[in-house]
């Protein structure tokens, strides 16, 4: 591996690194629903209901992987999740089969 690739590494970890509150990993499935956006383009859909799996979560947000793609913007309720439990999506990856969602409690 060439120095410049480690180097690329060291700085993708230490970025990771500056988060305010440590992350832990997870693979519990939760049931969401949209309830709006920061926009107000999103029409509000309380009857349906949504699966995911948080594959890490902290005190500020959580990340989640699921089938449907969600814009940023978008105002999410967990269900049956302590603490905080609505959130905005922040960003969104395609994964290829999947969604992976990064939702900041609000």
């Amino acid at each position: 591996m060439k120095n410049s690739q480690k180097d690329k590494g060291r700085k993708d970890r230490n970025q990771q690194d500056k988060r305010k509150y440590d992350r832990k990993s997870g693979s519990e499935t939760v049931r969401f629903s949209i309830i709006g956006s920061f926009s107000g383009q999103k029409e509000l859909l309380p009857e349906a209901s949504f699966s995911g799996t948080i594959v890490d979560m902290s005190e500020s947000g959580l990340g989640l992987l699921t089938d449907i793609q969600l814009e940023p913007g978008t105002l999410v309720k967990l269900n049956e999740v302590k603490g905080s439990n609505v959130g905005v999506v922040m960003w969104t990856i395609d994964t290829g089969s999947k969604y992976r969602i990064g939702l900041k409690f609000v």
